[in-house]
């Protein structure tokens, strides 16, 4: 990105829209890269998430975009690394989390999700434990911004869509 040297060391996995790998910025150290080909029907959508996460800005409980960019007829995302998802950690646990892991996973994905909502005006809209990533020292931090929207004020809801927030888009989980 800009002139800096990118390399990509493997792949974490595949999703809807496009891949994440892991990677290497001479800028940044390990990030991992997200990349989703533009000529995909979701090309508006990584557009649009590319547009929140930027908006979103630095939070401790957010994953932090570093750089988005095309190349190749693809978008790509450079991204804070994470070590996996609470669904990995709950996996490898045998189905659960203990007590104290999971008091913590909630707290830093209950702090995203304030930053989300009181500081960017953002909805989240898929929060689940494959989009909460722990970082190597278990930090929680909400990622995927795919079906995120800003809010709508509430005196456009009461007024313009009488009050439904499914007339005013905001359909999904929350």
């Amino acid at each position: 990105a800009n002139g800096d040297t990118l390399a990509i060391t493997g792949l974490v996995g595949r999703g809807s829209y496009g891949a994440v790998y892991h990677g290497w910025c001479r800028s940044r150290g390990f990030v991992a890269v997200k990349v989703v080909p533009l000529g995909t029907d979701g090309k508006e959508k990584v557009l649009e998430e590319v547009s929140l996460m930027r908006a979103v800005g630095a939070d401790a409980s957010v994953v932090r975009l570093h750089a988005a960019f095309t190349h190749s007829a693809q978008v790509w995302m450079l991204l804070e690394l994470c070590v996996g998802s609470v669904s990995d950690a709950i996996a490898r646990r045998g189905g659960a989390l203990g007590g104290a892991a999971a008091r913590a996973v909630c707290a830093g994905a209950l702090r995203g999700l304030r930053h989300l909502h009181d500081g960017c005006g953002v909805v989240h809209r898929d929060v689940k434990p494959t989009n909460v990533l722990l970082t190597a020292s278990g930090i929680a931090k909400l990622t995927d911004f795919g079906l995120a929207r800003h809010e709508v004020a509430p005196d456009v809801l009461s007024s313009k869509y009488k009050g439904s927030p499914a007339r005013a888009g905001l359909t999904g989980t929350v």
